[in-house]
């Protein structure tokens, strides 16, 4: 009786101390930083909060893991060896998943110490591990040393997010929890896509990676011909630009959508359906035609896939039918901006992507093997465009130059054909172990995440022809996430697939009891 009063009052007081002790903390902090800017106080604020909920949380590995799926495509972060430039890594940067990525680590690692678990290493590490290793000749040899080592700290972090996630979500529960998340994020980034979109305003989240409003105008003016400074709105939620977000949402929302195809509860597909109508709907606004053409392509590949497989021909037909019917609904609402986006865009930007693809593809041709060096696109473009030299790029550019709006392109120029081999072959190993699990129809809701996770990296394959998402850090977590949704789905089926079963076989006829017939082969004897 003693040991259970004693286990309830220190399940009590612990927690009560935990909040004191913040509580203290917070005080201080918040005193000291009244001199601070208001970016550093909303960061401290911030990090308390998160780490007191990590104190009280029943569960630290899932609130890691909710919290780095929420917080992974936030451009928050305190930067290092600051170098401004675009296409991959601008700095050393500590951001708030490090340590979230670091506790799951720690827990990983003492798991497998103790044999519970055996450590995973997923098919596409080793073409990532190929382009780290030219990105760190490029740190050797030169001469944009820097550059490079900022890229390939970058890369080896999103590697390690996609082994430590793939690493511990181990059951069907725990995806449950990390769908949960993303489904969130989605919806999260729909709601304020809509709101800036609707009331064409700046929320004042440039903390945690809205655009600011002068390159919301920027993005405003060069979207239609002559029209007004805003006329042109693009939502850009909390990514920093409004193709960014479309990116974003193109390679989730067929996640979304392939869970109405499983045996989820009417309630959860119900909500489901809320985030995947306001994400279409923020997916809109944003006015990218690349990021409508992606989604479009990947909604096709999602419904011909469930329509053609044999396990899906008549099931959930009700559900397809209403995935179309609100895509279409959506679309429908908002036709008459897509018509214009459509036939009165400005072809500058059409025109730009042109140019610089010309200018990469003559730095494939000057150095095809092994490129320029990683991260070293907007060195070597000074005299390859119209614009001459550096003078001529800032007049005409501004500050920083943009990179080559093609991420095949910006891998072949930089790393060679050697590094676009690697690349590719990241995608394919993707692709394999997708395959492998179309033909493995063990879990409906695993079957659907997978789907929709194929569709989704396909959406952003086709909308790497004409962006660089994948080298700008923050939004750029969300491909390795999901994945490793297509390796977690995998290793699942290897691991849960059914046994064949085994029908008892008749014992062999002993040589003696055996004759040879007429053909020579043996028969028992009578």
């Amino acid at each position: 009786m003693y040991a259970r009063l004693s286990a309830a009052a220190d399940g009590m007081l612990r927690p009560a101390l935990y909040v004191l002790f913040v509580g203290i903390f917070a005080g201080l902090a918040t005193i000291a930083s009244f001199e601070a800017n208001r970016l550093t106080l909303l960061l401290t604020l911030g990090s308390l909060a998160a780490f007191l909920g990590f104190l009280l949380a029943g569960n630290h590995r899932l609130y890691c893991l909710y919290g780095i799926v929420l917080l992974a495509p936030l451009a928050i972060s305190k930067q290092f060896v600051l170098m401004p430039h675009m296409g991959g890594a601008s700095s050393i940067a500590i951001e708030p998943i490090d340590p979230l990525l670091l506790v799951l680590l720690g827990f990983q690692l003492r798991d497998a110490a103790a044999g519970r678990t055996r450590w995973r290493v997923t098919p596409m590490t080793k073409w990532v591990a190929g382009l780290l290793a030219l990105g760190m000749l490029n740190m050797l040899l030169g001469p944009m040393r820097i550059l490079a080592a900022l890229e390939v700290v970058r890369t080896a972090k999103c590697l390690l997010l996609t082994v430590i996630i793939v690493n511990e979500v181990l059951r069907e529960r725990q995806m449950m929890h990390l769908l949960a998340a993303l489904i969130a994020s989605v919806a999260m980034q729909g709601v304020l896509g809509i709101v800036q979109g609707i009331f064409k305003i700046s929320l004042g989240l440039q903390v945690l990676g809205e655009a600011d409003f002068e390159n919301i105008k920027l993005a405003a003016k060069g979207t239609y011909l002559y029209e007004g400074a805003l006329a042109g709105f693009r939502s850009n939620g909390l990514l920093g630009h409004p193709n960014l977000l479309s990116v974003f949402l193109a390679m989730q929302l067929p996640i979304c959508i392939a869970l109405m195809f499983s045996r989820l509860s009417t309630l959860v597909r119900g909500l489901i359906a809320v985030a995947t109508t306001l994400g279409v709907a923020a997916l809109m606004l944003t006015l990218s035609r690349s990021g409508w053409f992606s989604f479009g392509v990947a909604v096709m590949m999602l419904f011909g896939l469930s329509f053609v497989h044999p396990r899906l021909q008549r099931r959930f037909l009700f559900a397809r039918v209403a995935a179309i019917v609100v895509v279409l609904i959506v679309a429908a609402s908002f036709s008459g901006a897509i018509i214009k986006r459509l036939t009165q865009s400005d072809p500058g930007a059409v025109n730009f992507r042109l140019e610089w693809n010309s200018a990469a593809w003559g730095m494939v041709g000057e150095r095809p093997i092994l490129g320029f060096g990683l991260n070293s696109f907007i060195v070597h473009l000074p005299g390859r465009t119209q614009y001459g030299g550096a003078k001529g790029l800032t007049e005409g550019l501004g500050e920083h130059w943009p990179v080559v709006h093609n991420i095949y392109l910006l891998v072949w120029s930089e790393q060679g054909t050697i590094g676009l081999i690697c690349f590719i072959g990241m995608f394919f190993s993707i692709f394999a172990a997708a395959i492998r699990n179309i033909r493995r129809y063990y879990s409906d809701v695993l079957f659907a995440v997978n789907l929709g996770a194929l569709c989704g990296i396909v959406a952003l394959c086709i909308d790497g022809l004409a962006s660089f998402y994948m080298r700008v850090p923050a939004p750029a977590r969300m491909f390795w996430l999901v994945a490793a949704l297509i390796f977690i789905v995998d290793h699942w089926n290897q691991a849960n697939a059914p046994q064949p079963s085994r029908l008892p076989v008749a014992p062999p006829v002993p040589p003696e009891r055996a004759v040879r017939g007429p053909a020579g082969a043996p028969v028992p004897a009578e």
